[in-house]
């Protein structure tokens, strides 16, 4: 049907397009005092609203929904091309979150489509503006009025901060985080340090001194997976003097403080307050001080498998590296170039996750080759044509290179390296995060129990304990902590009350003291059990562990409790996907399976031709292979063991007739029905799936599905990882095996794509 023609009158004036696309308010409504009529459109048929969203006019947008009502009438008009306003406002590179969500309150649909077929999610290229759009849909109560009152800009940061934080809350959570901000208000000033870098560069060292610790006789041990110290210090943003807090007593005096900083009018004791005053040898605090938690991670390339654990964009990275012969042994460029590809898929933005490139063993250089071998090892870093990618790298994410010789404590480069660290510090993910402040009263509390010994309590107690405080959402308040890392509460169901028995671990260290002893390298075993236990060689055979290996290393540790706490801490380790309980076979019970697996410590990819003799049996037809192809071409392999560990979780693994596991590290098959399985390859940055049975027609009809668990298996794995914004798409290949030397052989015949993808994406591809 032919569209009529607009007249001039009906047109709107060159004014007022002017003032729409310059945020004018001044403008617009001297154009409506001189008659302009604010329901035109143009020749396109684009209204006010779509010309608002597309030059993000976010406080002209507030204007006009409140001091002209008949605006909002026109949130759902369709241009010639079936674009909405709120089609308009996904375009801009990047959006401006406040005004699509300002689009929705007053009746904009998240669902309509352009005469194209395209929706909102489809109009943007913007990582954080598709997860706001996904958000948003299962959340129609949508962003608390303070967080769109301090977001004061267009770039997103404070919305952002808030999904990153809550995007797990249910809906109601928007209206309580609201009611809870009603009172006073605090801003997160965490500052989480994380060492990253080789064996032998010295990380241990370097946070010795920085928490001024003397070095013990006889110097450091290398860090057996990890280290944390939490809550050891305090630091002035502003002048960078530090308190260090000492004995049982420093979690407990960092909370009072922070109490004294922000939370002025909560009804604590005038006692109390001076209490928390006089910590640190009598020194006054003010609002300026940020805690300081440092993270010193195991340099053996092993340990990276389970740092993801604690590592994500809310963090400041020293990433460090030898100086020494860094011109002429290779491995060291090559391990510098692992760690920042490796941090670059937490990457949420510019410094986001900041990075402090930290050159050890300045001492063992020669004074007059200081200064040109660091400029030619930089030099090789930022080479856009050797290494581009590493070059966008160390653009996006470095903000200083400092070198030391990491031998004397009062060395004046600790005090500029303190320096770089609050200079990194708001470039953190949740920096500024607005938090309740009856929260950090309830954080107090439960920091005092931990100073005392306490590891674990039910979240009965905590409610309990939060009722004298006024918290009432201790729900959220624990989902926050455990995001943070600085307790562990794994829900049963996010959009579910957690259950009144289930038990907090209030010590995160604790639970990864216990997780070292259990899931650690060979050497540290036998300083621990001895070379000739015979549940250690039968670890060392398997590498799987049985209960009765863990109770016997967890039983040599009588004074933390493990074995006390043993199902507490299986369920914790289990949850975060780090050994996961094979499903039973059909002859077993759940309760007769006593062995955990641990995809990081599976038999490398050393034997695909088992996998593939398997597939070659008589009467056996693959189907073609769904690739998963990411766009990020590096994936940290700990991200396919937590999706390896969902599938083992769910599917039984095959075993041949010898009774061997078709199982690898990133390579397995698994049983979906008593007729179809299923392999899955995970190398570089790909995923590989492909059906096989000896009674195909079953198959046919269960791809689909199964590409959707799958989906969604991969996405809870990254969101649950912080990695959530890494992309990938989708396409069908000839072979299930990921290889370099492979030709690989896309298929693009539309049965293949039926049979993955079903009759209603073919025909929207085509």
């Amino acid at each position: 049907m032919t569209q009529r023609s607009l007249t001039k009158d009906e047109r709107l004036s060159d004014d007022l397009l002017n003032a729409s696309r310059n945020n004018d308010v001044a403008t617009f409504e001297k154009c409506v005092r001189d008659g302009a009529n604010v329901l035109c459109k143009n020749k396109a048929e684009w209204n006010v609203l779509h010309y608002i969203g597309l030059y993000r006019s976010y406080q002209l947008l507030c204007h006009v929904t409140q001091h002209h009502a008949n605006v909002i009438d026109l949130i759902n008009d369709v241009a010639k091309d079936g674009t909405t306003p709120l089609h308009m406002a996904c375009i801009p590179s990047p959006p401006d979150i406040r005004v699509i969500e300002k689009f929705v309150r007053i009746g904009g649909d998240l669902l309509q489509r352009d005469w194209f077929g395209l929706g909102c999610k489809d109009k943007t290229h913007d990582r954080n503006t598709i997860n706001f759009l996904q958000w948003r849909k299962l959340h129609p109560s949508g962003l608390p009025d303070s967080v769109l009152d301090n977001q004061k800009t267009a770039d997103n940061d404070v919305i952002m901060k808030y999904l990153r934080t809550f995007a797990f809350m249910d809906d109601g959570f928007a209206r309580r985080y609201e009611l809870a901000l009603q009172g006073r208000v605090e801003k997160s000033s965490n500052i989480r340090v994380i060492f990253l870098g080789p064996p032998g560069v010295g990380k241990t060292t370097m946070t010795y001194h920085l928490l001024e610790t003397p070095i013990p006789e006889g110097g450091v041990d290398s860090t057996n997976m990890m280290n944390v110290d939490l809550n050891r210090l305090m630091i002035n943003q502003r002048t960078g003097e530090r308190i260090f807090l000492r004995g049982n007593d420093m979690e407990r005096s960092a909370s009072l403080n922070r109490l004294r900083d922000v939370l002025g009018t909560l009804s604590i004791s005038e006692k109390t307050t001076k209490e928390g005053m006089s910590a640190g040898g009598g020194r006054s605090y003010s609002g300026d001080m940020a805690y300081v938690n440092i993270f010193d991670f195991g340099g053996e390339i092993m340990f990276s498998n389970f740092q993801h654990i604690f590592l994500n964009a809310d963090a400041v990275i020293m990433l460090t590296f030898s100086l020494h012969n860094c011109l002429k042994d290779p491995s060291i460029l090559e391990t510098v170039y692992f760690w920042l590809k490796f941090i670059s898929t937490y990457s949420i933005g510019k410094y986001r996750p900041p990075i402090v490139l930290v050159g050890t063993h300045l001492d063992e250089i020669p004074f007059n080759e200081r200064e040109p071998t660091l400029e030619t090892f930089m030099a090789t870093i930022k080479s856009e044509k050797k290494n581009p990618d590493i070059a966008q790298i160390f653009e996006q994410h470095v903000v200083d290179v400092i070198c030391i010789s990491n031998l004397e404590p009062r060395d004046p480069v600790f005090e500029k390296l303190w320096k770089v660290i609050l200079k990194c510090a708001p470039y953190q993910a949740q920096w500024n995060q607005l938090l309740p402040g009856h929260w950090i009263a309830l954080e107090h509390d439960l920091m005092t129990l931990k100073s005392q010994g306490t590891k674990v309590m039910t979240f009965q107690k905590i409610k309990e304990r939060a009722a004298a405080m006024d918290v009432t959402d201790v729900g959220a308040f624990l989902r926050y902590l455990n995001s943070a890392r600085n307790i562990l509460t794994f829900p049963t169901d996010d959009h579910k009350d957690l259950p009144a028995d289930l038990k907090v671990i209030l010590d995160p260290e604790w639970m990864i003291k216990a997780f070292r002893l259990i899931v650690t390298e060979i050497k540290y075993h036998i300083g621990n059990l001895g070379q000739g236990d015979p549940l250690l060689q039968e670890y060392q055979r398997t590498r799987r562990l049985k209960k009765a290996f863990i109770d016997h290393v967890w039983g040599k540790e009588d004074t933390d409790k493990f074995l006390e706490n043993s199902t507490t801490l299986l369920y914790y380790i289990e949850r975060s996907e780090l050994i996961v309980k094979p499903l039973p076979k059909e002859d077993e019970a759940g309760d007769d399976v006593d062995t955990y697996i641990v995809p990081s410590m599976l038999q490398d990819q050393s034997d695909v031709n088992l996998v593939r003799s398997y597939l070659n049996q008589r009467n056996m037809e693959t189907s073609s292979t769904l690739c998963i192809n990411f766009k990020n071409k590096f994936i940290p392999e700990a991200v396919y063991d937590k999706f390896m560990a969902s599938l083992l979780y769910r599917f039984e693994v095959i075993s041949t007739k010898q009774d061997e596991l078709l199982l690898q590290r990133g390579l397995a098959c698994f049983i979906l029905t008593g007729n179809v399985n299923m392999v899955v390859h995970c190398k570089e940055n790909m995923i590989k799936v492909a059906l096989f049975s000896k009674e195909y027609s079953f198959a046919k009809s269960l791809a689909v599905p199964i590409r959707t668990v799958l989906e969604k298996l991969l996405m809870s794995t990254l969101q649950r990882n912080d990695q959530g914004h890494l992309e990938y798409s989708s396409h069908i290949e000839k072979d299930f095996q990921i290889s370099e030397t492979d030709e690989k052989t896309v298929v693009t015949t539309r049965a293949e794509k039926k049979f993955w993808f079903g009759d209603f994406e073919v025909r929207r591809c085509t």
